[in-house]
This record gives C-alpha cells, structure tokens and sequence, in this order.
C-alpha cells in the first residue's frame, strides 16, 4: 500500500515540474524523498538540443574550471544559476558541453533534463519547469559526480558523510530514508539547527558508502534518526547526489 502511495507521489512531482521533492502527506515516512532522486539516473535518454537564445550563464572561464573547488549555494552551482536558460547555456559553454536529456519514471514523461559538462567533476544537472521547449525556467540543480568540484562555502558535498552534516549543523540531529529499497535515501534537508534557514533550499540522496558492514539498523523502509545511530555508523552514510531547489 505505502509502496502504491510513494510511486504516485513520485509521479505527481515530475507532473509537477520538479517544485518540490515529493512532498508526502499522511504517511509516516514523510521525509522520504529518494523515488525522484534514485530514479533519475536510470530513467535518462539523451535527447537533441535546441536553438539560439542569448546567454544568461557566468562565463567559465570566470569560475575557476580548472579542477579547483567551485562554490554550491542557494543562488546555484558553480557556472549555473536559477536565471540561466538552456539556449543560454549552450550559448555560453558551447553545444559539446551542454546535453539535453529526458526523464521517464515509471515508463512516464516526466519532464526535460540539461547537463553541462557531462561525466566530468565539472558536471552540473539542470532540472527544467517547462514540459514543452524552450526551456528557460530552472527548477533544480544537482551534482551526482564523486570527483564533484562543486562544494558549499562549509565544504557539504557529494561524498560528504552523515556524521560530517550533523557536526556542522552543531550536533542537531537529522532525517533521512531507510537504505537498501527502491525509495530509500532520501535527505529533505535541516528541520532544525543552525544550517536550517541558511541552507533551506538543499536536499540530497544519501548511499552507504562502498564495503560498509554493521549497517543492519541502517536499511529498511523507516525513517531514521541520527541520534538513534552510533558515531560509527553515521560515518558510513554518505551524499550521493546534491541537490539546489529554486528559491
């Protein structure tokens, strides 16, 4: 039954435009966000990219592409921001670094992707509003690569264990999804601490890290707690995938 309710959730968001990431009413695993966030790299297929428009992306050549850390922040992700338009981007960083992508989940249409700098660190995924080209209204950012250059001023990025999150949010505790099952993962951000209204608009897919053991208490379709969770375990738990909402 929970299982019927999460994939229609997961489909309303897409139908949505990507606003929020499933916001699940009346379910006791309401902080479970991870159907959108798993389902994605799995459900791309690259499609062809559109015409001229002018350019609305910082100049890479302005940012630092050499490999050193750029900075994620509510306003974007290192040479992508919300004002940026798909035409604007390819205007900007050329057609070779700029690939459009479709999302299916569930076999539906769900909405239009775009990825600057593909398969790299500098890799960047840009989740649009509209279901129709043109595309000139961001919804999400993301980073998923794990040599990401992208990373908050406080160092929060892909590979950044759960441990690390809840010390610098001053050892509130956070939530996320049980692991180990198709909707797990899931981060929908700081409910509380001091990282809460500044980082209002991140969410993130959270994954064991590779060869993890003792992670009993980690699995499963529940919500958890950090502090039900030892020091160690909360080091094994790590972001996979960064996303920025539009504010």
């Amino acid at each position: 039954m929970q299982n019927a309710l999460f994939r229609e959730l997961k489909l309303n968001s897409f139908r949505f435009h990507f606003r929020r990431l499933l916001r699940i009413h009346a379910n006791p695993f309401g902080s479970i966000k991870a159907p959108l966030l798993g389902a994605l790299a799995a459900c791309l297929v690259a499609c062809s990219s559109p015409g001229d428009q002018q350019a609305t992306a910082t100049d890479p050549a302005d940012s630092a592409l050499d490999g050193s850390v750029q900075i994620i922040d509510c306003e974007g992700i290192g040479p992508v921001n919300f004002k940026v338009s798909e035409a604007g981007l390819i205007a900007q960083l050329g057609p070779s670094n700029v690939r459009r992508d479709s999302v299916f989940v569930e076999g539906e249409f769900g909405g239009w992707l775009s990825v600057v700098y593909p398969d790299t660190p500098r890799e960047v995924r840009i989740y649009w509003q509209e279901l129709d080209p043109p595309l000139v209204t961001v919804q999400r950012l993301a980073v998923r690569q794990s040599g990401s250059i992208y990373r908050l001023s406080n160092g929060i990025g892909v590979g950044t264990s759960v441990a690390e999150l809840v010390r610098l949010n001053d050892g509130k505790p956070i939530t996320f999804g049980g692991l180990g099952w198709d909707y797990g993962g899931g981060f929908d951000g700081f409910s509380e601490g001091k990282l809460k209204e500044p980082l209002s608009c991140l969410q993130a897919q959270l994954d064991l890290k590779p060869n993890a053991e003792g992670i009993e208490e980690l699995m499963g379709e529940k919500e958890i707690r950090t502090d039900t969770l030892s020091a160690e375990q909360l080091k094994k738990v790590v972001i996979t995938e960064l996303f920025i909402n539009r504010p």
